[in-house]
């Protein structure tokens, strides 16, 4: 029996807009497409950074209602830089430091586009975890859940 080349790793509804990435037999591919016809792909982006490479990696990601992607993932093949990358929509791609897994080990992690002082502070978009946890492998990545605060644990 033959193994599928193409895992669909990230899938997220915004508007009537499906946003889908693969593994792609590790070339990770994004498509955009409308939920009314999900035959036809829109465009077709670059995965990388957006989806891992493998199946067996974790990942997680959201989209917010600007358009922005945030996605929690490894950013090469072998999966040893996990990061969280912000891309598409008007702001400019951000990621955490390369190789420091230690900056994402923190109680909570927050994006730095927004201070309190500013307009978007209520829409900021935070990531706590449990003290400890590590990124490693990702395989320590908590399931979050979004409210108006933020993201923020899910109970298990």
């Amino acid at each position: 029996m033959e193994e599928c080349q193409n895992y669909i790793r990230v899938l997220l509804v915004g508007g009537d807009r499906l946003f889908v990435c693969g593994t792609n037999a590790f070339t990770p591919i994004c498509t955009n497409r409308t939920l009314s016809n999900l035959e036809e792909a829109h465009d077709q982006i670059s995965g990388m950074a957006r989806c891992p490479y493998s199946p067996q990696h974790n990942s997680t990601a959201l989209l917010t209602n600007t358009g922005e992607l945030y996605a929690a993932t490894v950013m090469d093949f072998p999966g040893r830089d996990p990061a969280i990358y912000r891309s598409l929509g008007v702001l400019p791609p951000l990621r955490t430091a390369q190789y420091n897994s230690k900056w994402l080990n923190g109680e909570c992690s927050e994006t730095p586009y927004a201070p309190e002082t500013s307009s978007h502070a209520s829409s900021r978009t935070s990531f706590d975890w449990q003290s400890g946890s590590g990124w490693n492998d990702l395989s320590s990545l908590p399931l979050l859940s979004h409210s108006k605060s933020g993201l923020h644990p899910s109970a298990k």
